[in-house]
């Protein structure tokens, strides 16, 4: 059952386009598409394009939005558009009622923003002096309102496309592929992230779906002293989103060697699960979650993993110089542990992975 694995370079975001073969059964999944950007989108489609045409096929048979943030499904709502009534199914969360309140009070908070105290009510007071005053947290309302409005159009775009939701305890699975399933998040833990009920939200409650973590390194003394798995936080808790934790992560399974989607999960996604040791170690692949955030991922839970081959979809260094993700101590934990990383920045459109675990440069010259 051969695996083809092509991670596209859209910077600090996800598109894989995976193609599976059972004999002369063959199926072409999408995870992600990438973000608001026009030249990624055609990379995005091109690559698509190439598969589905080699594969003679119409449209992707699954497409796979693993979380709704921007970054990852801006791009699906373009290929859901492209090729409309052509998708076979698609797998995405659906906004809970709590969740939509509170975005919907964060719409009113940037609204008014330049009203603080004139007429506002106290849902909306306080966080709109905490978004005033902080750069950082007025570009994050903005992305999560952005994010949840595309989940939107996402949904709208696929017109009659078969939409599952999928949790781990609903046996989630490819047709004709059932190798191909979810694994996490479980219903218990996305309910305890994203409440489906609405509530009494209190300003101090409202924020909670932010996180400000510029994710930057900084070279300290303190730094330099510690080994990159030192470096490694035990707990995503307080830095990574409730969005990027109830991540859609899947696993596909082939001769006896694991495959492991992430998404955007965080730490919990994965120990969040009773069996998560034995579920999750020993990987022949997978990709490293949030490009590479240092508070996505455990010392533990990468010597659980122990893969042989991963890849980091990130941008690299930004346009300052600095380096936001990949966080070098995620790259330098991974390579003391024996794992082969390869940063899809390093290619022009995409980095190859077949089932013989051979890593091309856009389907090219092999990597040494």
């Amino acid at each position: 059952m051969p695996i083809n694995i092509k991670s596209i370079n859209v910077g600090d975001g996800d598109a894989l386009v995976i193609t599976l073969t059972k004999g002369k059964l063959t199926k072409v999944v999408l995870i992600d598409g990438g973000d608001k950007d026009s030249e990624i989108t055609e990379k995005v489609l091109k690559v698509l394009k190439e598969t589905l045409d080699r594969c003679k096929k119409d449209g992707p048979d699954l497409v796979v939005c693993t979380h709704y943030d921007r970054d990852h499904i801006w791009g699906l709502i373009q290929i859901a558009e492209k090729y409309e009534g052509k998708i076979g199914e698609c797998w995405m969360h659906m906004p809970s009622e709590g969740y939509t309140q509170k975005i919907t009070i964060l719409k009113e908070t940037l609204s008014h923003i330049e009203s603080v105290g004139e007429g506002m009510n106290w849902d909306t007071m306080a966080p709109s002096y905490k978004i005033k005053n902080n750069p950082l947290i007025a570009e994050q309302v903005n992305f999560l309102i952005e994010s949840f409005d595309d989940m939107k159009r996402l949904k709208a775009a696929l017109g009659k496309t078969k939409i599952t939701e999928p949790f781990a305890e609903t046996n989630t699975c490819l047709s004709d592929f059932p190798e191909f399933k979810v694994v996490a998040p479980s219903e218990a833990f996305y309910k305890q992230y994203l409440p489906k009920e609405k509530t009494k939200i209190v300003p101090s409650q409202l924020l909670d779906v932010l996180t400000i973590n510029p994710d930057i390194e900084i070279i300290t003394e303190a730094t330099k002293a510690k080994t990159a798995c030192e470096q490694l936080p035990a707990t995503s808790k307080g830095a990574v989103t409730p969005v990027n934790l109830v991540s859609i992560i899947i696993e596909y399974t082939e001769d006896n060697k694991k495959y492991l989607f992430t998404g955007d999960a965080g730490i919990e996604s994965f120990k969040h699960l009773a069996n998560y040791k034995a579920l999750f170690a020993d990987l022949h692949f997978m990709t490293v979650p949030h490009h590479g955030s240092r508070h996505n991922i455990s010392t533990e839970l990468i010597e659980i993993f122990k893969a042989k081959t991963a890849f980091v979809s990130a941008a690299g260094k930004e346009e300052s110089g600095s380096i936001k993700r990949p966080h070098a101590a995620v790259l330098g934990c991974y390579h003391d542990k024996g794992t082969k990383i390869y940063k899809t920045q390093d290619a022009a459109e995409y980095l190859e992975f077949d089932e013989n675990g051979a890593v091309s440069h856009d389907g090219g010259k092999k990597f040494s």
